[in-house]
């Protein structure tokens, strides 16, 4: 996996349109998503779903134990 760079994180949140910026009322509303992720299987930004046991990318599927 390659190293975030300054550039890199940029674009990312670029490309999340807002999403990106993690305020109290999206942690407290929907606990259940991490936001504006990329996934290392898939390379997409997601916001990925978590549950106690795993998270999983809504794009290409993959569910991982946590």
């Amino acid at each position: 996996m390659n190293k975030l760079t300054k550039e890199i994180y940029e674009q990312q949140a670029e490309q999340c349109d807002g999403l990106c910026d993690i305020t109290e009322e999206m942690v407290t509303n929907n606990p259940e998503l991490m936001r504006c992720v990329t996934c290392p299987f898939c390379k997409e930004t997601v916001d990925a779903i978590l549950t106690p046991e795993s998270i999983r990318c809504p794009k290409c599927g993959v569910k991982v134990n946590r």
